[in-house]
């Protein structure tokens, strides 16, 4: 199974995470998902305009799973050096159904860089950016396969004291917060969710809208413009509807709100194709 895949000005990028579908642990009551950490994962890199499938290269990583990632760029394209940076939500193991096995709730993702030379054909650098627990991760739209400086991510839940009911310790999508990632300086900065009337809330995958005054061109400036997500409060501080919530992405402040008189299901997250600020 492939869930993601990514872009530079160049190349098309796949990964194969080792993720097998297998029939007969189906038939056998068994998780049908298999996750080979036997063998390494893969980057399959090709030119965007490819002809053949002769012109995909496979890149081998250590083994892992990931299924969002935020962004690839180009570095170093100077004669035979080309290094292909990519950042993404890295899983150590791949549980889709962690419950039936006993073995506690499935690994969440932390934000990850790998770093490939397609001139040997092989990784140079794999490193972990920080140790928060995270995925969706964003980019600045306009940034998309080329160099950007800022990723933010949804922050998942952490500590089984903190889950709002013991039932929730298998739950993957239980995102009490955001986090900004700087990939220029490592800096970090995060910030919780909360309703209007200051209770802790759970919210979905956080969009990141680019201010109408910032050339989407530039690079200057990446981080002028917000984030949009929906949160509601748990179910342990009472229950109530959702809220649009709207972020500074400069500060992670929250500068808008709207009401949406009903609660939305834990885990909805998509792209919003048009909003304008």
């Amino acid at each position: 199974m492939m869930h993601d895949l990514l872009i530079t000005d160049r190349h098309a990028i796949f990964f194969d995470m080792r993720l097998e579908f297998v029939l007969e642990n189906l038939v056998n009551g068994k998780d049908p998902w298999v996750h080979r950490l036997d063998l390494p994962a893969r980057f399959g890199v090709m030119p965007r305009h490819a002809r053949s499938q002769d012109e995909l290269h496979w890149i081998d990583v250590a083994p892992c799973g990931v299924f969002h990632f935020a962004n690839a760029w180009v570095e170093g394209a100077r004669g035979d050096e080309l290094v292909v940076v990519v950042v993404g939500c890295r899983i150590p193991e791949v549980r889709l159904n962690p419950s039936p096995r006993g073995d506690g709730p499935a690994e969440r993702g932390r934000m990850f860089e790998w770093r490939l030379d397609l001139a040997k054909r092989r990784c140079v650098s794999e490193r972990p950016l920080s140790a928060h627990e995270c995925d969706f991760p964003q980019v600045d739209p306009a940034r998309v396969g080329r160099k950007a400086r800022y990723v933010y991510a949804s922050r998942f839940l952490s500590g089984a004291s903190q889950l709002p009911r013991p039932e929730y310790a298998d739950a993957l999508f239980l995102i009490d917060g955001l986090v900004k990632f700087d990939l220029e300086t490592g800096r970090t900065a995060e910030v919780a969710y909360a309703t209007r009337d200051g209770r802790r809330a759970f919210g979905t995958e956080a969009v990141f809208v680019r201010s109408t005054s910032r050339d989407p061109a530039s690079a200057a400036d990446e981080d002028a413009g917000y984030l949009v997500t929906v949160v509601q409060p748990d179910e342990m501080s009472g229950w109530g509807s959702a809220e649009a919530i709207v972020l500074s992405a400069k500060t992670l402040e929250v500068v808008a709100r709207v009401d949406l008189k009903r609660r939305v299901p834990y885990g909805f997250h998509a792209m919003w194709n048009e909003v304008v600020v």
